[in-house]
């Protein structure tokens, strides 16, 4: 058993190990709420939407938005 298992057994964890833990834990549950909306966003797409490259959706449907690539290639 190492060192940080015995300690966390035993109850011998700092303040701000159980704060690292904790955050890391919000960490966890945030990215999986976040995955979880992401899943059910594409759920309510058909297949075909899903395929249609965004900056097409955009001029076709959104005619007024202008968009702007920066000069590292981003949009």
């Amino acid at each position: 058993m190492d060192v940080r298992a015995y300690r966390e057994q035993n109850g011998l964890l700092t303040k701000s190990e159980r704060r690292i833990a904790a955050i890391k834990a919000i960490r966890d549950i945030e990215i999986e709420q976040s995955l979880t909306a992401q899943r059910l966003l594409c759920s309510y797409f058909t297949e075909e939407q899903l395929e249609t490259p965004v900056l097409d959706f955009f001029k076709e449907n959104l005619p007024d938005v202008s968009i702007e690539v920066e000069d590292n290639g981003e949009i």
